[in-house]
């Protein structure tokens, strides 16, 4: 079963994108849970290599350079990350 999501956390915060690829609308993840590349410091679309910053889901490389991960809303409440699905 694929995520319909996931989480990040850099020095900007944690950060939550839709598990969708802007270009096919295919999962990003390699295998379950695994969205980074081999660096860990870009998500990477399995599909085809795209490669987006964590800080703003931007797409650097690939075939959908310019196009972005859909941010999904974020708060921590009693403790617990709350992530809100769009």
């Amino acid at each position: 079963m694929q995520a319909a999501f996931f989480v990040v956390y850099r020095h900007e915060g944690i950060l939550a994108y839709q598990n969708v690829c802007p270009h096919t609308g295919a999962p990003l993840e390699w295998v379950p849970d695994q969205f980074l590349d081999a660096s860990g410091h870009y998500i990477q679309c399995a599909m085809h290599g795209a490669l987006f910053r964590m800080s703003d889901g931007f797409c650097l490389q690939g075939p959908c350079v310019g196009q972005r991960l859909t941010p999904l809303p974020t708060k921590i409440c009693e403790g617990e990350l709350w992530v809100k699905l769009v």
